[in-house]
């Protein structure tokens, strides 16, 4: 008697879902938006399993699908843009995480394969080869997916930013000694994105600096301190946690030498040590949703 319940409710529901809404004849919808494409759930959600081209089974029970789940999609109704989803197949923990395990397993045969549990490892590990009548589809209406799913993109491992930067403190080894000069250029940052909120790579920097020529920097040829514009190649390891960006490296400052003063400078071209700031220019480059997805 509840099954029979259950069955008239599911098919009530269902009903509601794709017959309470009156198609807009004036729109037609397709895969193009789709296709090679991975989406992710911001909110729970109650779905319904069918089969591949989006027909209910009425003989199914609803399942709500959890916050941070991804899918793609598989087919798409013309009239009325409700999407036919395939879930991403979850990963199996260890069988020593008993709890985990089970849990796992549990997801992996209500929203991906209907095989017995002893088939599941072999068919998870490849994914490949799973009878198509075993795999599980399920109906998300056009409004829910424009409510509650965003595209999943995952963060580039590698990718390149531009912006400018600066030097404030360079330790120059040849005199053991610390400046602070100004400087502002153009820079190249080639990035590893290691998780949402961090990553690292290379910043290639060309720069215009002011330079200080005085006793100490000449070898006491110099009296008066004066400023002298340079130009300042550098390379640097800079690392991003969120919006902070630090970097070490090094490079070297060039000043034109037209008189004995200039040429006095002992700094030219020698190495420096520096620590540099980013100018709020480099960004870690995570995903463009804020939904921690599930595995």
């Amino acid at each position: 008697m509840k099954k029979l319940f259950n069955s008239i409710l599911y098919v009530i529901m269902f009903s509601a879902f794709a017959f309470g809404k009156t198609p807009d004849t004036t729109k037609s919808y397709n895969m193009t938006n789709y296709k090679g494409k991975t989406f992710i759930f911001d909110a729970n959600e109650q779905i319904f399993e069918c089969n591949a081209v989006g027909v209910a089974d009425a003989s199914k029970n609803t399942q709500i699908v959890n916050r941070g789940s991804r899918f793609v999609v598989v087919h798409i109704n013309e009239q009325t843009g409700d999407l036919t989803i395939q879930f991403l197949v979850w990963k199996l923990p260890s069988k020593s995480d008993t709890a985990e395990y089970l849990k796992a397993v549990h997801n992996v045969k209500t929203f991906n394969i209907n095989v017995e549990t002893e088939q599941l490892e072999s068919f998870v590990k490849s994914e490949k080869n799973i009878p198509d009548k075993s795999i599980r589809y399920f109906l998300l209406s056009h409004d829910k997916m424009n409510a509650s799913v965003s595209e999943y993109v995952r963060g580039k491992d590698w990718s390149a930013n531009f912006g400018t930067f600066t030097t404030p403190f360079k330790f120059r080894p040849t005199k053991s000694a610390w400046s602070n000069s100004f400087s502002l250029g153009a820079s190249v940052f080639i990035q590893h994105t290691v998780t949402a909120n961090f990553s690292w790579g290379f910043v290639f920097g060309f720069s215009v600096s002011s330079v200080t020529l005085d006793s100490a920097s000449t070898s006491n040829k110099v009296k008066t301190s004066t400023d002298r514009p340079s130009y300042t190649p550098s390379l640097g390891v800079l690392a991003i946690y969120k919006t902070i960006n630090i970097t070490i490296g090094t490079g070297a400052d060039y000043i034109n030498r037209p008189s004995a003063v200039e040429q006095s400078w002992i700094y030219h071209g020698k190495p420096w040590i520096g620590l540099g700031i980013g100018v709020n220019l480099f960004s870690n480059n995570k995903p463009a949703h804020t939904t921690t997805p599930i595995n």
